[in-house]
């Protein structure tokens, strides 16, 4: 169980990868958009893929370079911490919060994402019927 989140410049490597991360981000829910291998966007037809992601991250050192590169993750992925980002008081305050509400905020909008898969469900189903 972690007790902080790590802040923003960490490097980290996960757990199965070979290349490390540069945390950019906290909490993050990824967009509606996905990139196909060329890089080209498509928008993500499955709704079970959205989520809400303790770490949004960048290939170490090629950074935000490659934004379509970017990578989603939580804490119980991270193998190991490479290097520590610089950590000052308004991270600190922003961790404890982050901490207090993630959970209740991951569950509720896993909820509301439940919620558009049943009803896209229900529409594909209706289309069906009436075909």
């Amino acid at each position: 169980m972690k007790d902080r989140f790590l802040p923003i410049g960490t490097v980290v490597l996960l757990k199965g990868a070979t290349n490390e991360v540069v945390i950019t981000s906290l909490g993050v829910i990824p967009g509606d958009v996905e990139y196909t291998e060329t890089g080209e966007e498509k928008e993500i037809e499955d709704l079970r893929l959205l989520n809400l992601f303790e770490y949004g991250g960048h290939p170490f050192p090629i950074g935000t370079a490659e934004p379509e590169a970017a990578i989603l993750f939580d804490h119980k992925d991270i193998e190991k911490i490479v290097y520590m980002g610089y950590e000052t008081e308004e991270h600190k305050q922003l961790s404890t919060a982050l901490l207090e509400k993630f959970d209740v905020l991951k569950a509720g909008i896993q909820e509301k994402i439940d919620q558009m898969v049943k009803e896209a469900e229900r529409e594909a189903l209706q289309e069906q019927n009436n075909e």
